[in-house]
């Protein structure tokens, strides 16, 4: 489930958004990786060191920081977008959002299933996307 998971993820990526351009959402390997480094940090827990991410303020805030370079120009035509958009009809790129929002439910029922735990009650709802209809 995870390989395949991963491998639709790829797919999509590789595809580039709707039309196949490059544009907003769309981080290449090495940006991906600088993200998550960026957001991601290791805190004592009560089993040891334990992965914690920071806040979406943290986040923001070292976004829009002058001190960051090199400048990412993915995250720059993704804020560029969201703050373009009336709707979220208007919103180049999404049809990759909802691709990978209904993996990662896929996912996350998937593991739920598995450890027989579940962190959510409600039961998450997966969204029809132009990609996944053609």
């Amino acid at each position: 489930m995870i390989r395949l998971f991963l491998g639709q993820l790829t797919a999509i990526h590789e595809h580039g958004t709707f039309h196949g351009k490059v544009g907003p959402f769309n981080f290449f390997a090495t940006e991906q990786k600088a993200l998550g480094k960026m957001v991601m940090h290791s805190i004592e827990g009560e089993f040891g060191l334990e992965m914690d991410t920071i806040s979406y303020y943290e986040f923001r805030n070292l976004i829009q920081s002058p001190y960051r370079k090199p400048e990412s120009s993915a995250v720059t035509r993704t804020l560029e977008t969201l703050h373009k958009a009336m709707h979220a009809k208007d919103i180049v790129g999404k049809e990759r959002l909802v691709i990978a929002q209904n993996h990662l439910v896929d996912l996350l029922n998937y593991l739920e299933k598995k450890l027989s735990y579940s962190y959510f009650p409600a039961t998450r709802k997966k969204r029809r996307s132009r990609l996944e209809a053609s």
